[in-house]
């Protein structure tokens, strides 16, 4: 993913500005890698999405949303038969926008993570879909790593032109 812009949400009164911007891009680099890990899995791994089993993008969850995410997978993922259905998968463009919110010592509460995600897949009697999987994750720091704990993911696929 290309993060496209980043935005600061305060909570509380502004603390140093120098501690906020490495705050911030410690959340930012977190969450998209939390992003990259997830559309990798979930899309573009032939070695994931060939079995069907998505267990490593589902521990991206945080345990109340895993559940939720289980039942949506036809949405976040390629499906469980998409081993049936695709020949391959090619990334076409990532675009990603984080917005932080932060407390009132000027620590991560919170990131909202605006994702557009396209892909090329080619079915196996040799026809080309476009993937295109678009919305709103909302992460939260859990230890040492961004856990996703909410969703609002729509998928918009449709047949490649030309």
């Amino acid at each position: 993913f290309r993060v496209t812009r980043v935005d600061r949400v305060f909570a509380a009164p502004l603390p140093a500005r120098r501690a906020v911007r490495r705050t911030v891009r410690r959340a930012v680099t977190a969450v998209r890698s939390q992003m990259t890990r997830l559309y990798q899995a979930a899309f573009l791994d032939e070695d994931v999405w060939g079995t069907g089993r998505y267990g490593e993008a589902l521990m991206l969850f945080d345990r109340r949303s895993r559940g939720a995410a289980r039942r949506d997978l036809a949405v976040l993922t390629l499906g469980s038969d998409a081993a049936d259905r695709f020949a391959s998968v090619r990334p076409a463009r990532g675009r990603l926008r984080v917005q932080v919110l932060l407390g009132r010592w000027g620590g991560p509460l919170t990131a909202v993570a605006v994702v557009f995600f396209r892909a090329r897949a080619e079915s196996l009697d040799g026809r080309v879909r476009v993937i295109v999987s678009q919305g709103r994750y909302f992460l939260r720091p859990l230890g040492s790593r961004w856990a996703i704990s909410g969703y609002r993911v729509g998928r918009h696929d449709h047949p490649a032109e030309g």
